[in-house]
């Protein structure tokens, strides 16, 4: 199953055991395996704009956050000064579909020299948030994991002395290509900078080394500003706009996708706008419908995605149009909701989505999505 840029292949025995059940909308739920949807983020689908993990500037230093942001087009590895990159080196921008977030916070005081006070590493192929934090009340690197209004954060803190920092200053006035930070060890950050961009990775760092722990690279623009700020999902989650028609209807879903079951994917809907030009509505009806929130989604469609996303379901029910669709079973098959089309496990995984539309309360007219498994993966 494709997930941002990544490939994932699905565990083909159960991954995890269920949550406590809780209602939905025709009796559905919107969770794997009768569980309580992952959450994090507030209703409207924002966040806070911090990772929650207190740090400060002293001295009255004054605190700024600096970020890598996003840079179109990707360099190719060959442009990277990095040494010993691993054969197929994957290089990411930052920032995009919130896969990879990197933020530094400064504390500049009045008279002396910026330095490091966090760095912070965030999104998909690294795992969980990584916040390394300059603390030296430590003698040498302690971990703990800490819940955070963005979702669970490893918090590192770490003597000064294994942050090596070059070219801040000159980076903060624009000079990005002097920028060339460490964190030192297991799990470290490298940071090298380039004229036009600033390439992080993770490995086992020393003063002169790289032991990569991924052939990922990110890379982005260095500049001010917490990249944190207008997050659409947790960091523990990433953001996609999927597209998909019915008949004559076409979807659009934003939502906040996470790892589900055997390294397939769960969601959550956070916006959706549907139109439908069939000549079996009024015009009135043929507009755009646009629901903004979470809750309004809710509010109109339950939908359920299941362990392997097998068999995943949806009803929108609106005044003037009902909408239902389910995907293949795919390793298994969970249950649908009330009115989505039944699958059968014996059913092939590459099977199409099937579904069911019905104008006015009318009779259900069926169809098949063909040459696609799943409503929100066609392209896959």
């Amino acid at each position: 199953m494709r997930f941002g840029s990544l490939l994932l292949v699905p565990c083909l025995v159960a991954c995890g055991a269920a949550s406590p059940e809780v209602p939905a909308r025709d009796g559905g739920v919107n969770a794997p395996d009768g569980g309580v949807r992952d959450g994090g983020a507030p209703a409207d689908g924002g966040a806070p704009t911090d990772a929650g993990v207190p740090t400060s500037c002293d001295d009255g230093a004054a605190r700024s956050m600096y970020s890598l942001f996003e840079v179109s087009p990707v360099p190719h590895e060959m442009d990277l000064s990095l040494p010993e990159l691993p054969a197929a080196t994957n290089v990411v921008s930052a920032e995009v579909d919130q896969l990879s977030l990197v933020r530094i916070e400064v504390c500049s005081p009045t008279g002396g020299a910026p330095r490091v006070a966090s760095i912070l590493w965030g999104g998909l192929y690294y795992g969980l948030t990584r916040h390394w934090i300059v603390d030296d009340t430590v003698s040498s690197p302690t971990e703990r994991l800490v819940t955070t209004p963005l979702g669970e954060v490893t918090e590192v803190r770490m003597p000064s002395e294994l942050f090596v920092v070059e070219g801040l200053a000159d980076a903060m006035g624009g000079v990005q290509s002097s920028l060339h930070i460490r964190v030192l060890g297991v799990g470290g950050l490298v940071l090298d900078g380039d004229e036009d961009f600033v390439a992080a990775v993770r490995g086992e760092v020393t003063a002169d080394t790289i032991d990569y722990d991924t052939p990922v690279v990110t890379v982005g623009r260095f500049g001010a500003g917490d990249v944190l700020e207008d997050l659409f999902c947790p960091l523990t989650q990433w953001s996609r706009v999927e597209t998909f028609e019915l008949g004559t209807a076409r979807f659009e879903v934003q939502g906040c996708f996470f790892l589900g079951g055997g390294h397939t994917e769960g969601y959550r809907f956070v916006r959706l706008t549907v139109e439908d030009d069939n000549a079996a509505l009024d015009p009135a009806d043929r507009v755009p419908h646009v629901f903004t929130s979470e809750a309004e989604v809710e509010a109109v469609m339950n939908y359920r995605w299941n362990h392997h996303n097998a068999c995943d379901s949806f009803h929108l029910a609106l005044p003037h149009a009902d909408y239902a669709a389910s995907a293949a079973p795919f390793a298994g098959c969970g249950p649908t909701v009330d009115n989505a089309p039944e699958r059968d496990f014996d059913e092939p995984s590459n099977s199409p989505v099937k579904y069911r539309v019905r104008y006015g309360g009318g009779a259900w007219t069926d169809g098949e999505i063909d040459g696609c498994w799943h409503y929100l993966f066609c392209d896959s």
